[in-house]
């Protein structure tokens, strides 16, 4: 029975991807024709997922036959609408014109930003494995060890007295270094491929090194805040406008 379903889901998985580069397939053949009505068709007949639709969209805003229905579609499938007053304007938001090169900044901007995306889960990920790893490590240490794996040393071995569970009621003793130590924190580096160091200056006069992942601006590309990741494994950090003087990127 479960070969018979990996069997269905891998048919299923086959049939996709040959429909995806036949559709592919055939809206560029259309696109490469002069019908005007057939072009149009194909926009508005394009299905997949966004990373699929997405740059055929944005390639048929460059063909004078075709630009308007893509400029529609492309509207419809990202819910965007162009803000009232024009502007320089970057993903998430509408882009600052409706050109095929604005609408290829905005699709550039889009994948850049999926990219970091997955990148940061990967790396927090990555830490909480560490964690995990390091809180397993301190409990072996303090002689807490797995109950599994004390039952297997010997139901009947005597225990020693320091290693007895204490009875109800009962606080265990605890050494006093080990009560006052504080617990060491795991800190990740971010990932290395987020190329050089930017600097947030604060009104305040301050500064800070750090990774800009995103920004996020209104409708008129005002910035409203910046998404950041320590260098030194602290995690992310959201920041808002109002606190920053000016942005500096790839400073070192």
């Amino acid at each position: 029975m479960i070969l018979r379903t990996c069997a269905l889901l891998f048919t299923l998985l086959a049939t996709a991807s040959h429909l995806a580069g036949s559709q592919i397939e055939e809206f560029t053949k259309v696109m490469a024709g002069d019908d005007s009505t057939a072009k149009r068709s194909a926009v508005q007949s394009l299905s997949g997922t966004d990373d699929e639709v997405l740059p055929l969209l944005v390639q048929a805003v460059g063909d004078r036959q075709a630009s308007e229905a893509a400029i529609n579609a492309l509207r419809s499938r990202t819910g965007l609408r162009p803000a009232a007053k024009r502007g320089q304007s970057h993903y998430p938001n509408y882009p600052s014109g409706d050109t095929a090169g604005d609408w290829s900044t905005w699709l550039t901007e889009r994948k850049r930003e999926k990219d970091q995306e997955a990148k940061v889960k990967e790396a927090e990920k990555i830490a909480k494995e560490a964690k995990k790893t390091a809180d397993k490590t301190q409990k072996k240490a303090e002689g807490k060890a797995d109950p599994d794996k004390a039952a297997g040393a010997g139901a009947d071995a005597e225990k020693d007295p320091a290693d007895k569970t204490p009875a109800d009621g009962e606080e265990a003793a605890k050494d006093p270094a080990e009560a006052e130590a504080p617990k060491k924190r795991v800190n990740q580096p971010p990932p290395e491929d987020l190329g050089k160091l930017d600097r947030i200056v604060f009104k305040n006069g301050s500064s800070m090194l750090c990774y800009i992942l995103t920004r996020r601006t209104d409708a008129d590309g005002n910035l409203l805040s910046v998404r950041v990741i320590h260098p030194d494994g602290a995690g992310e950090e959201i920041l808002q406008a109002a606190l920053i003087a000016r942005l500096e990127e790839d400073v070192k």
